[in-house]
C-alpha cells in the first residue's frame, strides 16, 4: 500500500484524518489539529514498536474508525519500504538555442545534431 493511498482510507473516515507532515504520518482525531495526534509513525516504519502512541487524543473518534485506521497502518507496515512511496517520474529535456521554450525529446538519431 503506498503511503497516498493510505491517506485516501483514513481520511475517508467520519471521525479520523491523516496528514503526512515530513518523515511521519500523524493520524489525529477529525476535530483536532495534526499536532494532536494519536498515532504517529515513520513512513519508513516496519513495526509497531517504532509507532508512537498517544490515547489522549483519542477525543471524539468512533470505534470502528479507529480501528479502520489501525488496520490501513498495519497494511502499510506490511508493504516493503520502498514500494510505499510513488515512483519517480524524469523527462529529458534538451535546450534550444532560445532560452524560451524547452523541446521534449521524442526521438533520438544518433549521429545528428536534431532532437
Amino acid at each position: 500500500m503506498k503511503i497516498k493511498e493510505a491517506l485516501n482510507f483514513i481520511n475517508a473516515t467520519t471521525t479520523v484524518r491523516a496528514k503526512v507532515d515530513g518523515d511521519y504520518l500523524n493520524v489525529f482525531s477529525k476535530d483536532m489539529i495534526s499536532d494532536n495526534w494519536f498515532l504517529k509513525l515513520n513512513t519508513k516504519a516496519i513495526n509497531w514498536d517504532t509507532v508512537l502512541k498517544h490515547w489522549g487524543g483519542l477525543t471524539d473518534v468512533a470505534p470502528e474508525d479507529l480501528a479502520r485506521a489501525m488496520d490501513v497502518i498495519q497494511r502499510l507496515l506490511d508493504t516493503p519500504v520502498n514500494e510505499r512511496f510513488p515512483e519517480k517520474k524524469y523527462r529529458l529535456v534538451a535546450k534550444r538555442e532560445t532560452s524560451f521554450h524547452p523541446k521534449y525529446v521524442s526521438n533520438i538519431i544518433t549521429g545528428f545534431d536534431e532532437l
